[in-house]
């Protein structure tokens, strides 16, 4: 059952890694353009496998590999003391760049792009500069109702430290909203962002059903296991466990609770599912995971609980009278053991109306409870 909430009653874009994260942006603050098209190039499914690799040496070598020029502020890095950032993984027929940008930003890195060449900055520079772009609305026609009702969700349901204008302590505002497209003035890293609103809100409204795991990692978390060793490192658990699933460790975020991997015990006991064994290896270490592109991610459980994403929910058959999106959104956030709400100053779950849907920012747990009270 949570397998097939998560896989089917989850809703998650990948897609926004392969539009935005290829950096088919012009990083030039103020310019203007259409929303990105993907460079063949960079979501090419490629196999990383590194072990104890400088990051930074890593990025460089699979960007050269495929004919591509790549920089690096090592000022920048240097700043926030992550130049010298190393990881041991191994992802199988994954998008290049998307996965490159997923283990920058463990490291507190970024990648910047216009699609013929790549930039290693801090997380931080990412979320300098702002430039124009203009996205289609065609797609999303159906959850218009109003401008400023648009204009509100996309405010609301940011979670970038630059923030806006309008409701905001940032600089980024809607510039423009037409019929048939909006104009947005952000940041690189607030573009990203936009990209999985609209993406979102376009899966939502056509119905099409959520993906949040590619099928063959849906049948390796159904497979029965059985961990062969009577005592391990927690490391090597999750290896063994994960083993041919694409995944990745926010090794900063288990340092910061100071969970070592390298500390030994014994694994779960007994024959069950590779997610109910990763439910209880989790609960033993303090863990919790997410899923982001496709690639599962371990962090801490503390961290697990800041870590929000973007889902909408279309509830239109539940619309009657008495009860609009608008009081649907406003029963869910006085609902304590739904959230914890910022509404209520008891975390970050918010949530907003938009035409016939609800734009939800939670965490996976938190959109698993929401996903079940919807479907």
């Amino acid at each position: 059952m949570l397998l097939k909430m998560i896989c089917e009653g989850m809703a998650v874009i990948r897609i926004c890694a392969l539009l935005v994260a290829v950096g088919c942006f012009t990083m030039v603050p103020g310019t203007s353009q259409a929303a990105p098209r993907p460079n063949p190039k960079l979501i090419k499914k490629v196999t990383l496998k590194w072990e104890d690799q400088p990051v930074v040496e890593g990025i460089v070598k699979e960007i050269e590999a495929i004919g591509m020029k790549i920089s690096v502020d090592m000022a920048a890095l240097e700043a926030e003391g992550i130049e010298g950032a190393r990881d041991t993984l191994e992802l199988n027929s994954v998008p290049l760049f998307p996965a490159l940008q997923r283990i920058a930003s463990l490291h507190g890195m970024y990648l910047l792009s216009n699609g013929m060449e790549v930039r290693i900055v801090s997380h931080i520079k990412g979320e300098d500069g702002l430039f124009n772009v203009t996205y289609s609305l065609k797609g999303i026609q159906g959850a218009l109702t109003s401008e400023a009702e648009l204009a509100d969700a996309i405010h609301v349901t940011s979670t970038i430290d630059a923030g806006w204008l309008n409701g905001g302590t940032g600089e980024g505002e809607v510039l423009a909203i037409t019929p048939t497209s909006i104009s947005i003035s952000q940041t690189a890293i607030g573009h990203d962002e936009m990209v999985v609103f609209f993406s979102e809100v376009e899966r939502a409204l056509s119905g099409r059903a959520p993906t949040y795991f590619d099928p063959r990692t849906q049948l390796l978390l159904k497979k029965k296991f059985q961990f062969a060793s009577a005592e391990m490192s927690l490391e090597e658990q999750v290896q063994a466990l994960l083993q041919g699933v694409n995944f990745l460790i926010d090794r900063k975020s288990l340092s910061d609770e100071k969970i070592e991997l390298s500390t030994t015990s014994v694994p779960p006991a007994g024959t069950d599912t590779v997610l109910n064994h990763l439910s209880a290896l989790c609960a033993a270490s303090q863990l919790d995971w997410y899923v982001r592109d496709g690639l599962l991610i371990l962090q801490s459980k503390v961290d697990a609980k800041n870590t929000i994403e973007l889902r909408a929910y279309n509830v239109r058959k539940h619309i009657t009278p008495e009860l609009t999106p608008f009081l649907m959104a406003a029963k869910l956030t006085n609902t304590p053991e739904l959230g914890p709400w910022l509404e209520q100053e008891t975390g970050g779950a918010l949530c907003t109306p938009m035409g016939p849907l609800l734009i939800l920012l939670h965490t996976r747990v938190g959109h698993e409870k929401i996903a079940e009270l919807v479907k």
